[in-house]
């Protein structure tokens, strides 16, 4: 399996943020920033297979900003925190895994990198789902696994195992582009399990480089991830949740934080306090969840039905990624 070196002076280790523009009638808005993300654009993959629908009924929105179409304004408004990597360098030797789809098929041409905060050595996937990146014994600062675009399938970050191999892991696909809706500043937006709810005016940057230049894929997917029966190096069972969910397109910002809402598949009591986490899955010093870590963004509660769980007022997600959820401990 060949590799390669993506560093921080390279031109794909660039982010180029991409802010939309009119929703609904096409005409956009693009900057671009330099964030030194290794990962972001990276040429190794992650795009093999496409997902089944997460649920149904298909995608809707409601509000003014499907209605009417909606501008936004570039620039963040609330930038996220400075995430803190402990900065703790780590020889990389020949990193080994295969992986699965959650039917235990391989998968090809996933994206397998081995990352620092400082440098990303890339592999893929063969097609029986092996993958291996041999380091040769190159120090990397704060290194973990990534695995998965975050396009057909959601980004995960794992500590490297001792013995340098995974074993069998699981990737998780999400729904087909074609089942994603757009996300506008005061629409309610429903994909999947997963409704949305987004104030007005909202900042919503995506990550344009991380869609390989295609804007078409910069609509909101959403898949309740069956983990009790998969194997997720990146889900750490000491945390708890008992609900997971992937949302894509993956590092997309929001600003205010959107309300989120699921159905109370776990049977929780009316009105339990529970917690929102989300899964630091890039290197970006300017995210929410530390790289390889879970940060809790948001409290919530369930509703006085019994029927659904929603994020709390002045809560909600930020950003777009891994979320896990449990009750209040």
């Amino acid at each position: 399996m060949k590799y390669s070196t993506l560093s921080f002076g390279l031109a794909l280790g660039s982010t180029l943020i991409f802010a939309l523009g009119a929703c609904g009638n096409g005409s956009d808005t693009a900057t671009s920033s330099t964030s030194g993300d290794p990962t972001t654009g990276s040429a190794s993959g992650g795009m093999g297979g496409t997902g089944p629908s997460s649920g149904p009924g298909g995608p809707t929105t409601s509000g003014a900003g499907a209605a009417s179409g909606c501008d936004l304004e570039t620039g963040d408004a609330c930038p996220p925190p400075v995430a803190n990597n402990p900065g703790v360098k780590s020889a990389v030797n020949k990193v080994t895994g295969r992986v699965l789809d959650v039917d235990g098929n391989p998968v090809n041409a996933i994206l397998f990198d081995v990352c620092g905060t400082d440098q990303c050595l890339s592999g893929t996937s063969d097609d029986q789902g092996n993958a291996l990146v041999d380091g040769q014994g190159k120090e990397l600062i704060d290194v973990h696994l990534i695995y998965g675009h975050g396009d057909h399938y959601m980004q995960w970050t794992a500590d490297i195992p001792a013995s340098d191999d995974f074993g069998e892991i699981h990737a998780v696909a999400f729904p087909d582009h074609s089942e994603g809706i757009e996300i506008c500043p005061g629409a309610t937006t429903t994909q999947g399990d997963v409704t949305l709810e987004f104030a007005d005016p909202a900042h919503i940057k995506h990550d344009l480089i991380n869609a390989g230049g295609d804007k078409t894929k910069l609509r909101f997917r959403s898949v309740n991830v069956p983990f009790a029966t998969l194997s997720l190096p990146g889900l750490d069972p000491s945390h708890g949740f008992e609900l997971v969910y992937g949302l894509a397109p993956i590092h997309t910002k929001i600003c205010p934080a959107a309300k989120m809402t699921i159905p109370n598949s776990k049977g929780w009591a009316a009105g339990a306090a529970v917690e929102f986490f989300v899964h630091g899955t890039t290197t970006f010093s300017d995210s929410y969840a530390a790289y390889g870590d879970w940060k809790k963004v948001s409290d919530g509660a369930v509703s006085a039905d019994g029927m659904t769980v929603s994020t709390s007022e002045g809560g909600g997600i930020p950003v777009l990624a891994p979320v896990g959820i449990r009750l209040q401990p």
